[in-house]
């Protein structure tokens, strides 16, 4: 019954982005290929940006605790990690192009998008959420 809610949940948060982010290459699941005017080039440090709501289930938080547990424990300050509620930061999300829910790892104009990730391991597989985000941040350095 978790898994099913799980899944209607990240499909739910999927369907709700507006039709100018599901044209974003940013939305999909591997790096853009065209990023996001918005951010800035000379950006030199990674960053892992998880963007929620005021309300957040399970998965939510737990999609949170790993993602920084992960970049806290293996990056220390190197990498900086922010939750960022969209309902009170609604122009920070913009400029990233975030309407629900999302993991980002960004670094300048380059920007992956680990949303997915995140909800399918955050609760049942943590492990593999971490491997991603090491991954994703090692291919920024």
């Amino acid at each position: 019954m978790k898994k099913v809610v799980t899944i209607l949940f990240v499909l739910f948060t999927i369907a709700t982005y507006s039709t100018k982010a599901q044209n974003c290459p940013c939305h999909q699941i591997s790096k853009c290929q065209t990023p996001c005017s918005d951010v800035k080039e000379d950006d030199s440090k990674v960053q892992v940006l998880y963007f929620h709501q005021t309300r957040r289930c399970a998965t939510c938080q737990a999609v949170e605790n790993v993602t920084k547990t992960t970049v806290t424990e293996e990056y220390g300050k190197e990498v900086t990690f922010k939750s960022i509620n969209i309902e009170k930061e609604k122009e920070l999300a913009k400029k990233y192009g975030v309407h629900g829910q999302s993991l980002l790892v960004v670094k300048g104009k380059e920007k992956y998008n680990l949303t997915n990730v995140g909800f399918m391991y955050a609760r049942n597989q943590p492990q593999r959420l971490k491997s991603k985000l090491i991954t994703t941040i090692k291919s920024l350095k």
